[in-house]
């Protein structure tokens, strides 16, 4: 079984930790699995085929680098892995993908509606008090009265890059809005802080196939979490952990929305009862989960139920 993994630059990645190489690892052990490595940019057509240039074969968590152009014919299923940002060139190769007519996980059409920072708006009796605004001015214009602190994200990138935190006593401020904005050009969401946070942390729960297959909560570390630029490398807390009543109903709903739309894997994330951010393109942490848990509970190969 020949699978291609579209994903990040391989240099880019935290190969002993990574999910996709997690999963494909899974693949080859389970099925034999060939894994081929590509990214967004290798997609071509050529005489009406559809063509992908791969890096390589993976085994073992390393790359046998042999680029080779090979027909989409020749794989038995596409995974889209790919960290944000999702630029026009991302949308036109979903659409590129479409019109192969292969079996991609996700579904690009699901990929498409289901934009990362902007599906909890599907929901909007379950997220923060939240602003979408187009320009760095209108965005002071709602901070410059309010004291409490506000996140504000760009919409381009991921893993807390491209987030501040905000009041209308920051120093600055226009300043700071202004290098946000520059990054991506894209409107600015504004989100209030929940400082909840800094006591229970987030939860993140996984959805395989409409139903929660696991959970798990990221507390920050003391130091830093009201500087989210600056302070990566200070790693949230993790624990195993079980959604709460209310956001065990709203991830059933949310996940049963997802199967709809071809969203095989996500995960969904919760600050208290408070809906944050639906991921569909890469969802993380796979590996570590699948560490803590009894060989039954692992989502790893249940991943591969469906997609054998």
């Amino acid at each position: 079984m020949n699978l291609l993994w579209i994903a990040d630059p391989w240099d880019t990645l935290d190969h002993a930790k990574d999910s996709t190489l997690y999963l494909a690892s899974l693949a080859e052990k389970k099925f034999n699995a060939k894994n081929f490595w590509c990214i967004p940019s290798d997609f071509s057509v050529t005489e009406n085929s559809h063509q992908i240039q791969t890096l390589g074969l993976v085994k073992n968590y390393e790359i046998l680098t042999n680029i080779k152009t090979l027909p989409l014919s020749h794989f038995h299923s596409l995974h889209w892995r790919t960290d944000p940002p999702v630029t026009h060139h991302i949308m036109l190769t979903w659409d590129l993908l479409l019109s192969s007519k292969q079996k991609i996980i996700n579904h690009p059409l699901g990929l498409l509606k289901w934009n990362e920072k902007l599906s909890a708006f599907f929901y909007p009796n379950w997220i923060p008090k939240t602003y979408l605004l187009q320009r760095p001015s209108d965005v002071k214009n709602i901070l410059k009265n309010k004291s409490k602190n506000w996140v504000v994200k760009n919409l381009i990138e991921a893993a807390s890059r491209g987030v501040k935190m905000l009041s209308g006593k920051t120093k600055n401020l226009e300043e700071e809005l202004n290098d946000l904005y520059e990054i991506s050009k894209t409107p600015l969401l504004v989100q209030e802080y929940l400082p909840e946070i800094e006591k229970i942390g987030e939860t993140r729960i996984f959805i395989l196939d409409g139903k929660i297959v696991g959970c798990l909560n990221k507390k920050p570390q003391s130091a830093g979490i009201m500087d989210f630029d600056t302070n990566l490398r200070a790693k949230p807390k993790l624990t195993l952990s079980k959604p709460n009543k209310t956001q065990e109903a709203r991830a059933i709903k949310i996940a049963s929305d997802l199967k709809t739309d071809g969203i095989h894997f996500a995960t969904i994330d919760f600050i208290g009862n408070q809906l944050l951010e639906i991921n569909v393109t890469s969802s993380g942490l796979i590996r570590w989960y699948d560490e803590q848990v009894k060989e039954k509970d692992r989502i790893g190969p249940k991943y591969w139920l469906h997609c054998s």
